[in-house]
């Protein structure tokens, strides 16, 4: 299980990297990706189902790191909020996606950029240690 657990949190690691690197390059682009949020079943269900596998890994690998009580924190916020949106009405979820795709200035994306990339070699570095 911890093996399964460790394979989810490097995958959401490498995720949250290359998300950091679309952030920084290609701002526009993450703004069209995140107004398709909701948009269609499949990517209602289909990102919540990755989420929510992220929040039971990093759950998974809690109590072996320092931070046994963020990991279970943070892991229970996404797969509690992953159950909560994707049993709202997909619509509602599509609507607040392209609210904040019109809202959200492509600089701000590239500002905040390092955050996703300083966690996602966080996480790395704390199933390889």
């Amino acid at each position: 299980m911890l093996m399964l657990a460790k394979f989810g949190v490097v995958a959401t690691a490498l995720w949250l990297i290359f998300a950091a690197v679309l952030m920084a390059f290609y701002p526009q682009r993450c703004l069209i990706i995140l107004r398709k949020m909701g948009s269609t079943p499949a990517i209602h269900f289909g990102e919540h189902i990755l989420r929510g596998l992220a929040g039971i890994s990093l759950m998974g690998i809690a109590t072996h790191t320092s931070f046994l009580k963020a990991f279970l924190i943070v892991g229970g916020f996404l797969l509690a909020t992953s159950i909560l949106i994707g049993l709202a009405p997909r619509r509602w979820h599509h609507k607040y996606a392209v609210y904040w795709s019109e809202k959200i200035p492509p600089l701000v994306l590239r500002l905040m950029s390092p955050v996703p990339l300083i966690v996602g070699w966080y996480l790395i570095w704390v199933v390889l240690s």
